[in-house]
């Protein structure tokens, strides 16, 4: 089954303009509790484009079986007067915080590690016009949604379990504790039907307008009303306590929409500098924010699940030298956030500054690190490693993940604080 897998990456390389295959190991340094550890795995990364078509997709198979696929973009476009058409799976260009941060507002994620969240295209129509000198009006619509895929659950609603297959898939607590007893917790997943995961509604507007007031600066607002790309927490959750101890919990995950809007200044120098200020909000509907409190009314046990508005500022900038890259920024979250339930959506960064650099040395040899520190929750998320290129076809690389969070921390970073790993990869690029 592994070769047939390796063949069929290679196989489907052969048409693509451009194509990649990692072979890595990873060493985690810790112990993961209830979690899957794969200690290898093999990626690949393919493109293929022409003047009207686009094709980007990943896939990723690693130790224990698991498999993992991303279709990031497909789609077709061509050029009309003072318009063109984009139909497909693309990547909506709107926000750079939603790109740079990995929020997964605008555009899903493609999730195979939380460190490289990438971006993976909506499905739907895009028409831009740009028949007014320096302004450009994009408008998106869509009647067809795909949620994130990644990470897997292994949700076995016959034995009454929810595992990780993944060690970035945090699956919820296989026991509950009430005083001092403790019990095994059983679950029911209804999975919604495919038409209410599919057929829903979006729509979006971004308007751009470039050169403003001084060369290079451009300006643009957007605001988009679609499904949101994950899956809801927002369950119905029942708990019941039986006569041998045991809790069952009936879990109806939904899918709801959100609006987002925001804006970004940016500004380029000399191709070498290029500066950035970002926002961003989130806005869910009252309707669903109100009534998140069930309540079992035998026994009076329950699970309140609250979903809350996000909103986001930053400020960035990169710097383009010959040998060395590097890029500065800083995030904030103006909204506030109280954790109510386990089942709650923990927003991945409150107040967070990042540092990425990328040194070439030698020709041959690639230094790079990526850093970033939440100054409110004190979580810590770091990236190093050497590359070597050995030619344009070959290069190898070693390098480590850290995750530090405090030991009662409670941010997105804390239930993953053991997935550090130093790891080894080789790469062909073809």
């Amino acid at each position: 089954m592994k070769i047939l897998i390796l063949l069929s990456f290679l196989s489907s390389s052969i048409y693509a303009k451009y194509g990649s295959i990692s072979f890595r190991h990873n060493d985690p340094l810790g112990i993961i509790e209830n979690q899957t550890v794969n200690s290898w795995w093999i990626n690949s990364h393919l493109e293929y484009s022409t003047d009207k078509f686009v094709f980007s997709s990943q896939f990723q198979f690693e130790e224990g079986g698991l498999f993992m696929y991303s279709l990031q973009e497909l789609y077709y476009e061509n050029s009309f007067n003072h318009f063109d058409l984009k139909a497909g799976i693309y990547n909506l260009d709107y926000s750079y915080i939603d790109k740079k941060w990995g929020l997964g507002k605008v555009n899903k994620r493609v999730n195979f590690d939380f460190f490289n969240p990438d971006q993976e295209g909506l499905v739907g129509i895009g028409l831009t016009f740009s028949k007014f000198k320096n302004i450009t009006i994009n408008g998106f619509f869509s009647y067809l949604n795909v949620p994130e895929l990644n990470p897997p659950l292994n949700i076995d609603n016959d034995k009454g379990t929810i595992t990780s297959r993944s060690s970035w898939a945090d699956a919820p607590d296989a026991v509950a504790t009430s005083g001092s007893l403790t019990f095994p917790l059983e679950y029911k997943v209804n999975n919604p039907s495919i038409g209410d995961l599919v057929f829903k509604p979006s729509v979006g507007l971004n308007v751009k307008v470039d050169n403003l007031i001084a060369k290079d600066l451009s300006f643009n607002v957007f605001a988009i009303y679609k499904p949101e790309n994950q899956v809801s927490n927002e369950a119905n959750v029942e708990l019941a306590i039986t006569p041998i101890t045991s809790g069952k919990v009936t879990i109806d995950p939904s899918l709801v929409h959100h609006f987002v809007f925001g804006a970004n200044i940016s500004k380029k120098i000399c191709n070498k500098y290029f500066a950035n200020l970002g926002f961003l909000s989130n806005k869910i509907s009252e309707k669903t924010k109100i009534d998140s409190d069930i309540i079992d009314e035998n026994i009076g046990l329950g699970i309140d699940i609250n979903r809350a508005d996000e909103t986001y500022i930053e400020a960035s900038g990169g710097y383009n030298f010959d040998s060395l890259k590097l890029n500065l920024g800083f995030l904030k979250r103006l909204s506030s956030f109280t954790k109510e339930s386990t089942l709650d959506t923990i927003p991945r960064w409150d107040s967070v500054a990042h540092l990425n650099f990328e040194y070439a040395l030698f020709m041959k040899f690639l230094v790079g690190g990526d850093l970033k520190y939440d100054f409110s929750t004190k979580d810590r998320v770091y990236q190093s490693s050497v590359g070597y290129k050995y030619s344009p076809y070959l290069s190898a690389k070693l390098g480590f993940q850290i995750i530090g969070s405090p030991q009662n921390g409670e941010g997105f970073w804390a239930r993953y604080r053991e997935n550090d790993s130093i790891f080894a990869d080789v790469k062909l690029t073809f």
